[in-house]
C-alpha cells in the first residue's frame, strides 16, 4: 500500500550515499545494517565505515551536500527524513578489504527497487514492484532479502531474474524462496456480489471493489484449485508495515458483520 507513493528506502538511499563518499575518499565498511522485515520499506539504515583521519573534513562536507539532495527529493513523500554522520574514535580497525567495499556498494547501487510497471488494465494500480527491505553485513557475508511482487507472473519472473543477475555480476550468489502467484481479478464473481450485496445490507451504502498491490494467500489458493472463486475483505487500515499502521477498530466490527452475512448466505451460491 505504500509502494506507489515515493518513500525513501534507507537502504537505498545508503547505498547512493556510500557510492557517492566512496568517489571522494578512500573508505572501508565495518559494518552495515539496514531494514528489519522484508515486507516493510526500510525505515533506517547504518552502516560503520572507516578512512584516513586527513579524508575526514572531505567526507563531512560530501555527506552534507547529499544530504540536502535527499531531504529535497523527499521533501514530500518523507518529510522527517534525516542523515546523520558521527565520528567514533580514532584508532584501528576491523573493516574490509576495496575489492569487497566496492561490490557491496556496487550492489546497494545498482539493485532495482520500488515500483517498477503499472497496471496496463487498471489506472493507478502497481502491477509490478520490489522491496530491498533487510540488509547486513554478517561474518560470513552480506545478506539482503528483496520482495518482489506482480499481478503478471511473467514479468515477477523477469524482476526476480534481473536481482539474480545483477547479484552474480557481484561476485554473489542468490536464490528465490517464498513465492506469491499473480491472482486475476473474476468479473463475474459471485462471492464478490454477494459481498457486496451484504456490505449493502450491513452499512447501508455501496461497496467498491478494489486492487491491492499485495501478496494475498488468496493468489496461492486460485494457484492450486482450478475455478476457485474467492474474494479478500479486512477492515480499514493505513501506512501498513510502517511505525505508523493503524486500524480502524469500528471497521472490524463491520467487517465482522459482512463475514456472518456472507457465511450465512453462500450456501445459496450457485
Amino acid at each position: 500500500m505504500e509502494i506507489d507513493k515515493g518513500r525513501a528506502n534507507a537502504n537505498i538511499l545508503m547505498g547512493r550515499m556510500l557510492h557517492q563518499l566512496q568517489k571522494t575518499v578512500p573508505l572501508h565498511i565495518c559494518s552495515y545494517y539496514g531494514g528489519n522485515r522484508v515486507n516493510a520499506i526500510a525505515s533506517a539504515a547504518q552502516a560503520e565505515i572507516v578512512v584516513g583521519a586527513e579524508d575526514l573534513p572531505l567526507l563531512e562536507q560530501k555527506a552534507g551536500e547529499l544530504t540536502a539532495v535527499f531531504r529535497e527529493e523527499y521533501h514530500a513523500a518523507d518529510p522527517k527524513l534525516f542523515v546523520r554522520l558521527e565520528k567514533t574514535e580514532d584508532g584501528t580497525f576491523s573493516a574490509l578489504d576495496t575489492e569487497t567495499t566496492e561490490r557491496i556498494i556496487s550492489l546497494l547501487t545498482a539493485l532495482p527497487d520500488g515500483m517498477q510497471e503499472m497496471s496496463q488494465e487498471m489506472p493507478g494500480l502497481v502491477q509490478t514492484s520490489c522491496n530491498l527491505g533487510a540488509a547486513e553485513l554478517r561474518e560470513e557475508g552480506f545478506f539482503f532479502t528483496s520482495s518482489v511482487r506482480s499481478a503478471v507472473n511473467s514479468k515477477k519472473d523477469m524482476l526476480v531474474e534481473k536481482i539474480l543477475q545483477i547479484i552474480r555480476l557481484t561476485g554473489g550468489e542468490g536464490s528465490r524462496s517464498g513465492d506469491y502467484p499473480g491472482w486475476a481479478y473474476n468479473p463475474d464473481s459471485l462471492l464478490k456480489n454477494t459481498v457486496l450485496e451484504a456490505y449493502q445490507k450491513v452499512c447501508g451504502i455501496e461497496a467498491s471493489v478494489e486492487a491491492v498491490h499485495a501478496g494475498m494467500e488468496c493468489g496461492i489458493f486460485a494457484a492450486s484449485i482450478p475455478d476457485l472463486d474467492c474474494v479478500s475483505i479486512g477492515p480499514t487500515m493505513g501506512e501498513v508495515h510502517t511505525p505508523g499502521e493503524y486500524l480502524s477498530i469500528a471497521s472490524v466490527d463491520r467487517t465482522y458483520q459482512v463475514l456472518r452475512y456472507v457465511l450465512e448466505n453462500a450456501r445459496y451460491l450457485q
